[in-house]
């Protein structure tokens, strides 16, 4: 699918049928976006021989915030967490900024906690603090802090050696500001 917009609207009467399990799970699972601009080579969504991960595909921000007012305000859903599953959560800058800006709006009628999943590459300090405002647990892949392991996994991609080791480098930089921020400001962070 070229346009993720062509996906219809969210049905949750579709999982009706479910709602029992769904309240003992207490889990819900949505995607905005397909694939990753990135090229880790144990990667399942970066992998070259998966066609529909090549390229990042986005569905719009009014239909991505479509979808997630429908689960604010139905009524019969009961659930603990909403895991937004993307293996970039919104990694355009300006599209993050207006979902926070988005979701301040409606903030206040959430009654569940949301996961998502953010890149040392692509998180800011700002987004740690719009996480903390609006109690978003972010995880990030850290695979390793080997300089040799992230090489061979393909974290930094080149060819350049000197290129790929300060891009290591660098790398293991933010993690560690990213760990010292979130403490300071006391929100969570999970490292994979």
């Amino acid at each position: 699918m070229e346009n993720l917009d062509d996906i219809p609207p969210l049905n949750l009467e579709l999982f009706r049928k479910y709602e029992k399990t769904i309240k003992e799970v207490g889990n819900l699972y949505i995607r905005f976006n397909r694939g990753c601009t990135f090229r880790c080579k144990f990667c399942l969504p970066s992998e070259d021989y998966t066609k529909s991960s090549k390229n990042l595909k986005f569905r719009s921000l009014e239909k991505s915030m479509a979808d997630l007012k429908k689960i604010i305000n139905t009524k019969w859903l009961k659930i603990g967490q909403l895991h937004i599953v993307d293996s970039m959560f919104f990694p355009k800058r300006s599209i993050r900024r207006r979902f926070f800006e988005e979701l301040g709006k409606i903030y206040h009628k959430i009654d569940f906690g949301i996961n998502v999943f953010d890149r040392v590459e692509t998180c800011s300090m700002e987004d740690l603090e719009n996480y903390k405002k609006y109690n978003i647990t972010v995880g990030l892949g850290l695979e390793s802090v080997s300089s040799k392991l992230l090489t061979r996994i393909g974290k930094i991609s080149g060819k350049d050696p000197t290129r790929i080791n300060k891009g290591i480098q660098n790398y293991l930089d933010k993690t560690i500001d990213l760990i010292k921020y979130s403490n300071k400001i006391e929100t969570p962070i999970i490292l994979f």
